[in-house]
């Protein structure tokens, strides 16, 4: 049965059960005793005991060690406190951007299939169809689509894109080792400038014509893994031209027409 608290009171060491005298307490009448052969340790004085409780040294030690060792005491777990909050804030910030991440791949990839399935869908609609998102999910900073242009139709888009409403609009490279100024971009078989930008804003019109094969090394390395894959690709986090820091999500878009041609397609 288990023990309780009455049973541990009536324990006792082995051998010595109440109304039974132990080995010890019948060996004090042993002739032994009796010739001073051993001799039972005298007790230790009250006075004594009461001269050293009170002695200035362990009256120092206590005045010093007693604050000292509760101070010890409360770092310790003043410490492991701190230490408990800094990994529970660690776990989740971690959850926090995981979570957004995968959202934002969800997203991405629900606007890739709809361009896919309506890629005669005009801007308007396009709009509309993003700002749904950004309504659902504010923390996704932008939306962007980028367009194949080969090299000899790049007047005839520009062209276009000036007509729809972009009057400055010209396929452009940003100088990223600087203050990200417009830089010209030379000639070359195959563009990717980003024609469409939701949210649009005049501080975000500058990224319209920016060439995705003209930007950072990090992002065109991202963007060639995307094409690759093909599935959604982040890169590392960078200084965004509009202020704090971000990472783009890249996800190529191939209409139903062209997937028997997609080996042929550059990215």
């Amino acid at each position: 049965m288990p023990r309780t608290e009455s049973d541990f009171t009536q324990l006792q060491p082995s051998g010595d059960y109440p109304g039974r005298k132990s080995k010890a307490t019948q060996s004090v009448s042993t002739p032994h005793h009796q010739k001073g052969l051993w001799k039972p340790p005298k007790a230790e004085s009250s006075a004594h005991r009461s001269a050293v409780s009170h002695s200035p040294l362990v009256s120092r030690l206590l005045y010093w060690f007693g604050p000292l060792l509760s101070l010890l005491l409360a770092f310790l777990v003043e410490h492991v406190l701190i230490k408990q909050e800094f990994f529970k804030a660690a776990d989740q910030a971690a959850y926090q951007v995981e979570t957004k991440l995968n959202t934002s791949e969800v997203a991405l990839e629900g606007f890739a299939n709809f361009l896919s399935n309506a890629h005669d869908t005009d801007d308007h609609t396009i709009r509309a169809y993003v700002q749904g998102f950004l309504k659902l999910f504010p923390y996704l900073y932008m939306f962007e689509i980028s367009t194949m242009v080969e090299g000899p139709q790049r007047s005839s888009f520009e062209k276009a894109m000036q007509s729809s409403g972009y009057p400055d609009f010209r396929i452009h490279g940003f100088d990223f080792d600087s203050e990200r100024s417009v830089i010209p971009v030379r000639e070359q078989d195959v563009y990717y400038p980003i024609r469409f930008i939701e949210p649009e804003t005049a501080d975000t019109r500058a990224v319209l014509g920016l060439d995705l094969n003209n930007s950072s090394a990090e992002l065109v390395d991202s963007l060639l893994k995307s094409w690759k894959a093909p599935r959604a690709i982040a890169s590392p986090p960078f200084e965004l031209i509009e202020g704090g820091r971000g990472y783009v999500l890249y996800r190529p878009v191939v209409f139903p027409a062209d997937m028997q041609n997609r080996d042929m397609l550059r990215p």
